[in-house]
Formats: structure tokens, C-alpha cells, sequence
């Protein structure tokens, strides 16, 4: 079995740390985090990880999992570059959806493989996603050992892996944060019109599951052409307009995002093929 090392053991390395140690793939895990108190509470979800409070103090590991914030990855990265404990036989790798494996390059003179492995779900519950994580698809990129290693690990823990080019990353988390954090984001504003409506919460609840889960099984079963439905693929202009209109009544910011989210309705519309040119036209101009 392999020794890991986690520097930034949050909501993710605490998933994957412990899938790893589940899978028998490690059997001595070492965290080093901003504070010891966040330690901890990955050490309990981790079982007999040991901890460290600064990242030179760390051991010699066959594996090196950066999983802290994008932005602290390159100040990180800089400090490992002055230990000598990074081995030729190691694979370190980072956990970032949009940071590339280009951000490692300070680390190449220790000749240890060089990559980045993304499971491409959600951890805003680490305990929910280690039950949830068979299945998942991981991005996976880096150099040719790298890939292989980070292949591997993936499989292991009962995920499954595609291989990403370093360039196509930034463009592909950009996908995921529209298939994630922005349909919480319209669900959010969706939530707060109900409320501004006076609908209660029981009202609210009472109808919001079954909207949002159909939406999603339709896109699910039909792809987005064909599952979308509503005003503007209707062409039904006058009922948009006032909508609108109400909503630059109550506030005119959720309008501008209303807009902008109808030029996206009616890129579909067209492509659907259901209006007529006229009817697009008349469509665009109220939106636009």
C-alpha cells in the first residue's frame, strides 16, 4: 500500500482521502491544513490520518494531494519546490476543476509525475458524496505517468475517469459551474419570487421539488432542445413583456438576468425550429 500526504484537507480531500484509505489503496495518510482545528475534523472522517502543521513538515509520500483552495495551490506548490522529501517515484496531483497541471511545473525538477484529477460532482456534503462517489466521472490530466497513476486511483475508488487536455480545462469548469452553481443560483431566485409573491413556505414546497426534478429528468431523457417548454419557445411575446415588466417593477437587476437567461431560451427556440422568423424577431426585440 501507498503513503498519501493531503495538503488542504477540506470537503474533497476528505472524500477522496477517505476512499482511498477504504480501498486499501493507502495505508498512512497525512494532513496538513491552515489550522488544526480543520485538521481534525478531517481526521475524524479519516480515521488514524496523523497531522502536521506546516507543509515542510510533511513526509515522504508515493502520493501528494493538493486539495486546498484554487487560489492558495501556486503559494503551496512554491513551498514544496524547497522540500527534499518529493520523490522521483511519487505522483503529486492537484484537485482543482479549472487549474491545469502547468501550475506543477515548479515541481518538475524532482522528477515526480505531475497531474490533476477532478471528480466532476458535487461535495458540498463530503459524507453524502463518499457514499454517492461509485460512478463518478473524473477529469483527469497531466503527464503520461500521471494520467496513469491518477487512472488508476480513479477506478480504484470506484470512479470513472476521462482524460482532459490541459488547455480544454479552464473551458470545461466553466460548463460545470452553469450545470452546477448557476442552476442553484436561478433556483435561489426562483425561491425569492415565490416569497415576493406571498406565497408561503408549505405553498412553496408544496410544488418546488416536482418542478425543479422534472425539469432535470427532461433534460436528463430528451436533451436540451427538446425538454424546454415555456413562453418564449411558445412565442408568446406579450406574456414575456409584462413578466418583464413586473419584475423591473420589483427589481430590475432579476429583469437584466431574466433577459439574459431568454437570449439562451431563444438560441434553443431557434434551433427547435418551432417559430417562425417573424416570431423570433418579434421574440428578440422584447428580450433584447
Amino acid at each position: 500500500m501507498k503513503n498519501l500526504n493531503i495538503i488542504g484537507c477540506g470537503k474533497v480531500g476528505q472524500c477522496l482521502g477517505a476512499l482511498l484509505v477504504e480501498q486499501q489503496v493507502v495505508d498512512r495518510v497525512t494532513i496538513c491544513n491552515r489550522s488544526i482545528e480543520s485538521a481534525t475534523r478531517a481526521q475524524r472522517i479519516l480515521g488514524s490520518a496523523a497531522i502536521v502543521e506546516q507543509i515542510s513538515q510533511l513526509p515522504c509520500a508515493d502520493l501528494w494531494m493538493i486539495a486546498c483552495d484554487d487560489r492558495a495551490i501556486p503559494g503551496v506548490v512554491e513551498t514544496l519546490a524547497g522540500l527534499t522529501t518529493l520523490s522521483a517515484d511519487a505522483c503529486i496531483f492537484h484537485v482543482s476543476g479549472a487549474l491545469d497541471s502547468h501550475v506543477l511545473e515548479p515541481l518538475s525538477c524532482s522528477g515526480a509525475a505531475l497531474g490533476t484529477l477532478h471528480p466532476i460532482r458535487s461535495f458540498a456534503d463530503p459524507e453524502h458524496a463518499f457514499r454517492a462517489f461509485p460512478g463518478t466521472v473524473c477529469a483527469v490530466e497531466g503527464d503520461a505517468r500521471a494520467v496513469r497513476s491518477l487512472t488508476e486511483l480513479c477506478e480504484t475508488i470506484g470512479g470513472r475517469s476521462f482524460e482532459i487536455a490541459n488547455e480544454a480545462k479552464m473551458l470545461c469548469h466553466a460548463g460545470h459551474v452553469f450545470a452546477s452553481n448557476y442552476i442553484v443560483a436561478v433556483l435561489d431566485v426562483a425561491q425569492r419570487l415565490y416569497r415576493s409573491a406571498g406565497l408561503s413556505e408549505q405553498t412553496i414546497q408544496s410544488f418546488f421539488p416536482s418542478i425543479v426534478q422534472g425539469a432535470v429528468d427532461n433534460v436528463l431523457a430528451l436533451g436540451t432542445t427538446r425538454a424546454l417548454t415555456g413562453l418564449v419557445i411558445r412565442g408568446e411575446v406579450d406574456l414575456v413583456s409584462k413578466q418583464i415588466a413586473a419584475l423591473h417593477a420589483s427589481d430590475a437587476s432579476l429583469a437584466e438576468l431574466y433577459r439574459a437567461l431568454a437570449q439562451q431560451l431563444l438560441e434553443i427556440t431557434e434551433r427547435r425550429g418551432d417559430l417562425s422568423s417573424t416570431e423570433i424577431d418579434a421574440m428578440r426585440r422584447i428580450i433584447s
